[in-house]
């Protein structure tokens, strides 16, 4: 989506010091460190993710990793984390356990975003589990998919993404909902597929800032009726590069 892409791509500008580590070294970073997180009371998130990390926006838990939306009120838009990993990938495996946010208008995300503007995504608006790529941040909105999953807010599914050089896979519970070959975004020549090396990311993010995107995310959210954060949790990533 991309008033996502536009705001996350201020949040990687901004300095990660809430977990000691710093957007430059992010970027520098551009061999693939595998990983497996089992996020644990106890977790080190610092070791693998930096990120723009609102105070009391995440917590880790027997839940996992809780991330947060807070109420902003009397403003409007919430603020919400957004992890990046501190190495970025080139083709690989990516999975998750997530338990997305119950509340409409808040995007709960899992995605591989390139600093060139390529982009993979699964993205949660109410009861959608929504897949999407994006090739040098053109807007191109033809290339979304979405799969209802009833449950998504109120149980944990495993989600993931399977990036290859000449296709991408999305799969929800170890079955495939989405297949997108390279050929097939061939335009005029040009093949309009990701292939940079990218970040992973995991977010909360609250769509209420624009009309249109609020839209796109059954929103705005009414803060005046939730309580002082929602939460979407995360309990595993695994990157298998």
């Amino acid at each position: 989506m991309v008033y996502f892409k536009l705001y996350s791509v201020i949040a990687l500008a901004i300095a990660v010091s809430a977990v000691g580590v710093n957007a430059a070294a992010i970027g520098k970073r551009a061999s693939c460190s595998a990983i497996n997180d089992q996020f644990s009371p106890n977790s080190d998130i610092g070791q693998n993710w930096g990120g723009q990390l609102p105070a009391g926006s995440y917590a880790l838990g027997g839940d996992g990793l809780e991330m947060r939306v807070l109420n902003p009120s009397p403003k409007k838009v919430g603020d919400g984390p957004t992890f990046i990993s501190n190495s970025l990938i080139q083709y690989g495996y990516v999975e998750a356990r997530i338990k997305s946010a119950p509340v409409n208008g808040l995007v709960t995300s899992f995605i591989f975003r390139a600093p060139n503007g390529d982009e993979i995504d699964w993205e949660w608006v109410a009861n959608e589990a929504q897949t999407s790529y994006y090739y040098h941040g053109i807007d191109d909105y033809t290339t979304e998919g979405s799969t209802v999953v009833p449950d998504d807010s109120s149980n944990f599914h495993t989600y993931a993404i399977n990036w290859q050089p000449d296709s991408i896979t999305w799969y929800i519970d170890g079955v495939a909902q989405r297949t997108v070959t390279k050929e097939s975004t061939n335009q005029n020549g040009v093949y309009h597929y990701p292939t940079a090396a990218a970040n992973v990311e995991l977010g909360l993010w609250d769509s209420s800032f624009d009309k249109s995107t609020a839209a796109w995310a059954h929103g705005p959210v009414d803060w005046s009726k939730q309580p002082a954060y929602v939460s979407a949790y995360v309990q595993y990533v695994k990157v298998t590069c």
